[in-house]
């Protein structure tokens, strides 16, 4: 799982930039295992997790925060985007014509 130093305190961000400017959705105390955080209300098209320096620096320049694997869903219940957003993911719009294969 590498050092302990690489999946300690990070921060994640939700917004429109990718940076640490977008709005604080949750700190993560340790990443290490299969965990659900939830986030403070947040809007925007990016997520960004950032470690904390004090953290990373005890370790070679080359190591970083080691993030294996990351899910984020949109709570939706009273969004007013909600049919907008889950059309885009009915699998009768927008598809081509199924193949047949030959002799069927």
């Amino acid at each position: 799982d590498g050092r302990p130093e690489q999946s300690a305190e990070w921060s994640v961000f939700v917004g429109n930039t990718g940076f640490r400017s977008d709005g604080l959705c949750t700190t993560i105390p340790d990443a290490r295992g299969d965990n659900l955080w939830p986030c403070n209300p947040a809007q925007g098209n990016w997520l960004s997790v950032w470690g904390n320096v004090n953290q990373l620096k005890v370790l070679p320049e080359e190591f970083g925060i080691r993030i294996c694997e990351i899910e984020a869903y949109a709570d939706l219940q009273n969004n007013n985007r909600l049919e907008d957003i889950t059309d885009q993911f009915n699998l009768n719009n927008g598809l081509p014509t199924p193949l047949v294969p030959d002799g069927g």
